[in-house]
């Protein structure tokens, strides 16, 4: 080092520490836009992942206790339309349908969110194919028309010896 130049900086130095500190700011901008995506991403297959659930719950269990159907509502643990004497996969008993309807109508949405433990708004539709009848229609109002929705349709049978339709929507208040 000569003495001149001591306690100065070269222009190498500063043109390194600007691209440097652009490299962080451009790599910060880029992780600031892929967080929000990400995590929206998570929170839809959530969503999926717990309508699929809900179907499955509804159609292959029968609920807890099996006879729910017959008790009031409020001895009632968890919804499930599967017919527990025939113990077939999804075949659904019409009573339990027409108890649930029953419970949507006078009891609300609400009633039947709780019932199935989840805090996503939902709306079920059961349809008989041969007449296109509806057998449950528990529809909530829809207040937030711009957020995601999952909807799961599956292909059911009725202990009468029937075939439906159940569609279920599923998505965040």
């Amino acid at each position: 080092m000569s003495p001149a130049t001591k306690g100065q900086l070269s222009i190498e130095y500063f043109v390194a520490m600007i691209i440097f500190i652009f490299f962080v700011v451009y790599f910060l901008f880029e992780m600031s836009n892929l967080v929000p995506e990400f995590t929206g991403e998570m929170e839809s297959q959530r969503i999926r992942s717990e309508a699929y659930q809900m179907s499955e719950i509804l159609i292959n269990s029968p609920g807890i206790p099996a006879n729910w159907n017959a008790l009031p509502y409020s001895q009632t643990v968890l919804f499930g339309l599967s017919n527990q004497t025939l113990n077939k996969t999804n075949l659904l008993s019409t009573s339990k349908i027409t108890s649930m309807g029953s419970t949507c109508a006078s009891l609300g949405q609400q009633a039947i969110r709780s019932k199935m433990y989840t805090d996503l708004e939902m709306s079920m539709l059961i349809v008989d194919r041969t007449d296109g009848s509806p057998r449950l229609d528990c529809n909530a109002p829809r207040n937030n028309t711009r957020g995601f929705s999952v909807t799961v349709r599956r292909i059911v049978a009725f202990d009468d010896g029937r075939f439906g339709d159940m569609t279920l929507q599923v998505w965040r208040p």
